[in-house]
């Protein structure tokens, strides 16, 4: 039984380890897995100062972005009766490449903190800032749902 998911879906997102950045190369989809740290509404993803992604980006900033985790396995007796449980979530909005230094530093904070956990500071100064990219997803619309089993099957 599907299930749509609301606030719920907002904690999926920001729980998740990595996701997927879906936009446009011209036209042709494009999908890459980013490491990525969810605040309030927006989304900063890190990445290096050039490439496919952000060239992408500066020509068509609107993207989507996914998180999604399978739980198990449900087997049938035949192939097409099998199924997944799992839960998915979508949010759509605009991505840019973040120019402000306090704002790149501070999601490079973040996404620290989020990665490096307690175990390891995170050391950033504003000389490591000009190193890497920060894309900002301002999220316009999100959606989750989860497959799951009936309440009354084990």
């Amino acid at each position: 039984m599907k299930q749509w998911m609301g606030e719920e879906a907002w904690e999926l997102l920001g729980k998740e380890f990595y996701g997927r950045l879906g936009i446009s190369v011209g036209d042709q989809p494009y999908i890459v897995p980013v490491n990525y740290v969810l605040d309030g509404k927006k989304i900063y993803i890190h990445s290096a100062n050039k490439g496919r992604k952000l060239d992408a980006i500066r020509a068509n900033p609107k993207v989507c972005f996914e998180v999604s985790e399978p739980e198990k396995l449900v087997k049938g007796e035949k192939p097409c009766q099998f199924g997944v449980r799992y839960w998915s979530v979508l949010a759509f909005g605009d991505a840019a490449v973040v120019e402000d230094p306090e704002e790149k530093l501070s999601a490079l904070e973040l996404l620290g903190r989020k990665y490096g956990g307690d175990d390891i500071p995170c050391t950033i100064g504003p000389e490591d800032v000009p190193r890497v990219t920060v894309v900002k997803v301002s999220i316009k619309e999100i959606s989750g749902k989860r497959n799951v089993d009936n309440r009354n099957q084990g």
